[in-house]
């Protein structure tokens, strides 16, 4: 009897700290400059099924000092634009590279001084899968699509160490 609950344990503790796309990132092409830095990135689908997710860009700096934005104005907000080409489908086992590149920002009073450790984490639920659609009125509509909802997130990386 105690051989089975460990193992309905020990499968129920597997499948919640899985992940069904994991994200790896690529430290060694990382190209940082002064005030922005390129990250390439990879998902891969580790389940068994085809996933149409959404790719958010969600990076963020682990010191409190530094704001990583994609966009060059700290102002702007660019996720308020959405195209469809920002779903990627992957078969199940198959592996997609992206790059992403980041405006470092630090709201702080100076320039910090140390390393600048970040993460991907994303999560996506039903309300983020859409993308805008300007129909022949020049009308912005937002499209809900079915995609995959979850949590994406890396291990932490290191961008520089100054």
């Amino acid at each position: 009897m105690k051989i089975i609950v460990y193992l309905v344990t020990l499968i129920t503790c597997n499948a919640i700290f899985s992940q069904e796309i994991t994200v790896t990132i690529d430290t060694l092409k990382i190209v940082y400059k002064e005030y922005s830095v390129k990250i390439p990135y990879k998902f891969k689908n580790e389940s068994g099924k085809e996933i149409t997710f959404l790719d958010k860009k969600e990076f963020s700096a682990s010191n409190r000092c530094y704001v990583l934005n994609r966009s060059k104005s700290n102002f702007y907000d660019i996720d308020t634009i959405r195209a469809i080409e920002d779903f990627k489908t992957l078969q199940p086992g198959e592996e997609i590279e992206r790059e992403v590149l980041l405006f470092i920002y630090w709201p702080c009073r100076s320039a910090p001084h140390g390393s600048l450790h970040a993460t991907y984490s994303s999560k996506i639920t039903d309300e983020d899968n859409y993308y805008n659609y300007i129909n022949s009125a020049g009308v912005t509509i937002k499209m809900f699509i079915n995609a995959w909802t979850g949590t994406i997130s890396s291990k932490s990386f290191l961008i520089f160490d100054k």
